[in-house]
């Protein structure tokens, strides 16, 4: 399991985050945001906080999910879409013991062959966690899925979530630099 903030413990002093500009490649001509190309579903909702908060920006809304664990988000895209970094938006300081503390990122071509790709434990986050995908990797369906949330609370509150492609260009020269391995 990949541990953000392994060594926070609740009897430390708050930890200072660099803030992380989820827009930075973008602006450079390395990535796009291929969110917005995908339909998004989550497993529940609280009237007035549903799965279309989430893709927006607006950092003052979010999705609140209720009823029992897991709460999943699912982002499916029509077509075969590579995916190289997933940032997701939570907030510790407003949202307390709503805020996700495990997470699961799953991925597949489908439901029926979804596989985690990675476990990460949140300690008290706030601000942008950025997951990068090291292979940038072809899916259809990608799925978020809340395992536990700070002090056990049954519900959890995610802000934002932006998903990042590489532009053909840069994953053109990806690909070539990975045969020169």
């Amino acid at each position: 399991m990949l541990s953000l903030d392994e060594s926070e413990k609740d009897s430390s002093p708050p930890r200072i985050y660099c803030p992380i500009d989820q827009m930075k490649d973008i602006r450079a001509g390395k990535e796009r945001e291929v969110g917005s190309k995908a339909t998004w579903s989550v497993s529940s909702w609280i009237p007035g906080h549903g799965v279309r908060l989430l893709s927006g920006n607006n950092k003052n809304t979010y999705w609140k999910s209720c009823g029992t664990f897991p709460h999943l988000v699912n982002i499916q895209f029509r077509n075969e879409t590579v995916i190289s970094h997933v940032y997701i938006y939570v907030d510790y300081a407003l949202d307390k013991c709503y805020t996700p503390s495990i997470i699961s990122i799953r991925t597949g071509s489908n439901f029926d062959d979804l596989e985690e790709y990675k476990l990460i434990e949140l300690v008290r986050r706030r601000y942008w966690i950025k997951i990068r995908i090291p292979d940038p990797l072809k899916i259809n369906l990608l799925q978020i899925a809340v395992l536990k949330t700070n002090d056990d609370c049954d519900d959890c509150i995610i802000r934002l979530i932006k998903i990042h492609s590489p532009t053909p260009k840069f994953y053109r020269t990806y690909n070539i630099l990975k045969l020169w391995r």
